[in-house]
């Protein structure tokens, strides 16, 4: 019984190669498809590549460790206008840290005046 049951299995397991006389599909070419082409992306400027390393966008729960308040007041000061704030696609907020920074001393300025 238990010959017969390991021919079993390899002829099964036989089976599953691919036949010989069964060719593979051809290879798309991606030289004659225009949307396989590569696009050529600009450079980036030392001015701009100076700008995204000293000002880095920042997400929601980053903007509200500086400020020292929860997600929703952060949410709260966007939606009144205080805070500048960027939709990424996903439509979650970011926030330019040097943005973030300002309305931090604005903040402590008020409260020193008081």
């Amino acid at each position: 019984m238990a010959t017969s049951a390991k021919k079993s299995v390899a002829t099964k397991a036989g089976s599953r190669a691919a036949s010989p006389s069964t060719p593979a599909p051809p290879k798309p070419d991606k030289k004659a498809e225009p949307s396989g082409q590569r696009r050529r992306i600009r450079p980036e400027t030392r001015a701009e590549m100076l700008e995204r390393l000293t000002n880095p966008q920042i997400s929601l729960h980053e903007a509200s460790v500086i400020l020292r308040v929860c997600s929703a007041t952060i949410r709260q000061y966007c939606n009144a206008g205080f805070l500048p704030h960027l939709r990424t696609p996903g439509g979650q907020r970011r926030f330019y840290l040097r943005e973030v920074l300002a309305f931090l001393r604005e903040r402590e300025a008020e409260k020193r005046k008081k």
